[in-house]
């Protein structure tokens, strides 16, 4: 894992582990960013139990050697995916703001 906090992780294949609570079962996610201190991932889970899918925008941080949740109740059922993207990326441009 790279010390990097900011930077995507395009090799992501799906592989990783989350620290996800009992109440959830996992079953696929993408890092958005990962290092040995922070991870932000989109993550696709059921409640423990349930077999209905939700694909959850998760954040976490570790502190000493335990990770803690820093965004978490954020279900993405209602989110207009095609429009976040295309609104991301008119404010990049509007703003100068380039990935590295």
């Amino acid at each position: 894992m790279s010390e990097s906090t900011d930077s995507p992780n395009p090799d992501d294949n799906g592989d990783k582990m989350y620290p996800l609570g009992d109440f959830w079962d996992y079953h696929d996610g993408y890092d958005i960013v990962r290092s040995n201190t922070t991870i932000v991932a989109i993550v696709v889970v059921s409640r423990a139990g349930n077999t209905a899918k939700e694909l959850r925008f998760y954040s976490w941080r570790k502190k000493g050697e335990e990770w803690k949740v820093e965004l978490a109740r954020t279900g993405t059922k209602k989110w207009n995916w095609e429009k976040l993207a295309s609104a991301a990326m008119e404010l990049k441009q509007k703003h100068g703001i380039t990935s590295q």
